[in-house]
Parts: structure tokens; sequence; C-alpha cells
């Protein structure tokens, strides 16, 4: 709600079956994204940003939503998002905190 963060989830979408979660916040510029086999890529900078579709809902603090394997969650603190093995992560503007076993990757861009 604060409009800082933005996320999309994508269940076997697109030409590529994308099935993953990508979480962003502008301030500062910072993405996260997490795949059904629990990798976790981690980006910091500019070029890790994206805008979110038009007229895309919004989801009130301490409400979640479930799309194949991935649930999310909207704290006043950052997004929880997490596969049922409860691999995922916390994002936030301080930071991403990886959760479980998840592997991860991380780049820094411009």
């Amino acid at each position: 709600p604060s409009g800082n963060l933005e996320c999309e989830i994508d269940n076997q979408f697109g030409q590529g079956s994308l099935t993953q979660v990508m979480c962003l916040t502008e301030t500062p510029p910072q993405s996260a994204t997490l795949g059904a086999d629990s990798s976790l890529k981690e980006c910091s900078g500019q070029t890790c940003l994206s805008n979110a579709g038009l007229n895309t809902p919004q989801l009130p603090y301490g409400t979640s939503i479930t799309l194949g394997p991935f649930t999310c969650l909207s704290m006043t603190s950052g997004m929880k998002c997490t596969l049922g093995n409860g691999n995922g992560f916390v994002l936030a503007r301080s930071g991403i905190t990886p959760l479980g076993s998840v592997s991860v990757t991380q780049t820094t861009s411009g």
C-alpha cells in the first residue's frame, strides 16, 4: 500500500512458461526473483526495476495471495514470498532476506 513495493507472480506464463515471483522496491532500487526450483536472484541497481501492469491490484497489509506454488504476504515491514517448502524471501527497504535453503545469485547493476 505504500507504493514502494511491487510484485508479479507468473505461473506457467508466456512463451518461456515462466513460473516465478518477482518483487522490487523503487527506493532503494532492488529486486528479488524466486523460481519454483528454490532459486533466488537478488539484484540491486536501476536496471533491476520494471513497471507493474496497468490496473494491478493492491494487496492490503496482513493479506496474502497464492498462485501456483507461491504465496506472498503483504506486511508493513515488506513482502514475504515463499514456496510450500518454506523457501523464499522477504523484501523490504532494508534489503532482501533469503528464507529456508534457497540457492542465491546476486547481481549489481547501474
